[in-house]
């Protein structure tokens, strides 16, 4: 969605109502739940040569089999400046700011003398820097015009 010249998000809302059956030692399990998760992206336009994205995401609660995992979520964020063609192009970017995206939760089933805790973290906060820059004379490649043997074989059939 464009909000402005300089400024277009993209924005994703899911809700999935989650139940799970199983059994232990032959007694029926059941739960279910709700679960709501939403994805958004802004890019953001600050000049002809400097460009930034925020983008973060949130998972609510849900089953990973019988446990049950708290909700989770990151954000991150990207800079780029576009030098002149021959200079190329420098990004930044930290994904994860705050140190977040961690999958916690556990089974807590009291009838059947069940409870586990479980934590784990799969990311850390990672910084990036990247600097790209194209090599070699580009109006050479787009004037570039090659004959395969086959071609012309081709050609003197026809």
């Amino acid at each position: 969605m464009k909000l402005t010249d300089w400024w277009r998000t993209q924005n994703n809302f899911t809700y999935v109502r989650q139940k799970v059956r199983s059994f232990y030692l032959g007694v029926p399990i059941e739960q279910q739940l709700g679960i709501f998760s939403a994805n958004s992206t802004h890019s953001f336009r600050l000049s002809d040569s400097f460009s930034a994205e925020l983008s973060g995401f949130y998972n609510g609660p849900g089953f990973f089999g019988n446990a049950r995992y708290d909700e989770f979520y990151a954000i991150n964020l990207g800079l780029q400046k576009k030098f002149s063609e021959k200079w190329g192009t420098l990004k930044l970017s930290v994904n994860d700011i705050l140190d977040s995206l961690e999958f916690n939760g556990g089974t807590d089933l009291p009838e059947q003398n069940i409870r586990t805790r479980n934590l784990f973290d799969f990311s850390n906060r990672t910084f990036t820097i990247t600097y790209s820059r194209n090599f070699g004379n580009s109006e050479l490649r787009s004037a570039r015009n090659r004959e395969t043997g086959s071609e012309e074989e081709r050609r003197r059939v026809n």
